[in-house]
């Protein structure tokens, strides 16, 4: 037997270098397994996001294509601080009605913070246009809790300013039509923000309360865009909270 022979087998030192490199080796797979569930679950709220808002939008679109925007059917303007509130006449049938004609409304309850949508199909009473009324009812906000839905489970903010004729956009106007040489709009914008469901319970903060108001003479996009830049923008609000909001905005043609 050779006495320089040794048996065959790992050193100590080898040992650990070995170890030393799979942990290394294992960090690396884990730390790259969790950034590509980050990216993917990144991806899949804004794709919740962008179809919960393409949805909700569509829907106004469709209402807004049948609108009936005239001066003997009034439109309720809800403009007050937070989320506003719309309701307006349309050409075509609701749950209920005999005359083809009803009324939508979208709103966002304080108690549910989701965006609801409402329809009530209209009856004539008496014999002019005048005297189209809901149930006997003065127009305003549909006023049957039942006629009402949720549209955007994630949306919790509402938002709405006005486009004139001449360009500008202001934040309140007093009616979509009106017999006045004064000017008139001629696009409802309609603003909303959108949040995944399952991050809003991260948080008991009024998310709503983030975003101002409509001011005349800038459109919702670039007023909420610029807020959301801010270097103060959501306080103590958990930061996957912020990261997950989208802010999306419309405008609507009057006929």
């Amino acid at each position: 037997m050779n006495p320089l022979r040794r048996d065959a087998g790992f050193t100590l030192l080898e040992a650990l270098v070995s170890t030393a490199l799979l942990a290394i080796l294992l960090t690396i797979v884990a730390s790259l397994s969790s950034q590509t569930s980050s990216v993917s679950a990144v991806s899949h709220r804004r794709i919740f996001a962008d179809s919960e808002a393409r949805q909700t939008l569509d829907r106004l679109g469709s209402d807004f294509s049948h609108a009936l925007i005239r001066g003997d059917l009034p439109t309720l303007l809800e403009k007050k601080a937070g989320n506003d509130g719309l309701a307006f006449h349309v050409d075509s049938e609701g749950y209920t009605g005999d005359r083809g004609i009803s009324r939508i409304g979208y709103r966002i309850p304080d108690e549910s913070g989701q965006l609801e949508r409402g329809a009530q199909g209209l009856f004539w009473e008496g014999t002019g246009a005048q005297s189209l009324e809901l149930g006997g009812t003065d127009f305003g906000g549909i006023d049957d809790e039942e006629s009402y839905e949720v549209l955007g489970k994630g949306v919790f903010r509402f938002e709405l300013a006005f486009l004139l004729s001449d360009g500008t956009v202001v934040s309140e106007i007093s009616s979509l039509k009106s017999d006045s040489n004064s000017l008139q709009p001629v696009a409802v914008i309609v603003g909303i923000a959108v949040l995944d469901p399952d991050l809003r319970q991260l948080t008991q903060e009024n998310l709503a309360q983030l975003f101002p108001d409509a001011i005349t003479g800038e459109d919702l996009l670039t007023l909420w865009g610029r807020e959301m830049r801010g270097a103060s923008f959501g306080g103590t609000i958990p930061k996957p909270v912020l990261a997950g909001i989208r802010i999306y905005q419309r405008f609507f043609t009057i006929r």
